[in-house]
């Protein structure tokens, strides 16, 4: 049983970072075999989610239903990381 809840564990892991790493991609290096890369692994990362009986909280929906949609638009999501997010903070309160 501890064999198999490290495998799936993993396997989560393994899916959700590569997930996250094409999300990061700035828009104008972004190639649609890496877009549809990121469907695949959000679809397979949030397979394994509800296989394990997790709650799928909003975070998991936007990253199953919106977050590859996003990518497409220019200035996609990676232009918007939060340490872009965090240096408009800064720049406003100078």
């Amino acid at each position: 049983m501890t064999k198999r809840c490290d495998i799936i564990a993993k396997c989560l892991l393994l899916l959700f970072d590569g997930f996250l790493s094409i999300l990061r991609t700035e828009h104008k290096d972004l190639t649609p075999e890496l877009t549809e890369k990121a469907r695949d692994h959000a679809t397979k990362a949030l397979a394994v989610w509800r296989m394990l009986k997790l709650s799928v909280t909003p975070k998991c929906h936007g990253s199953e239903c919106h977050a590859c949609d996003q990518l497409e638009f220019p200035q996609g999501l990676a232009d918007f990381c939060a340490d872009w997010v965090k240096q408009l903070h800064q720049l406003g309160l100078k």
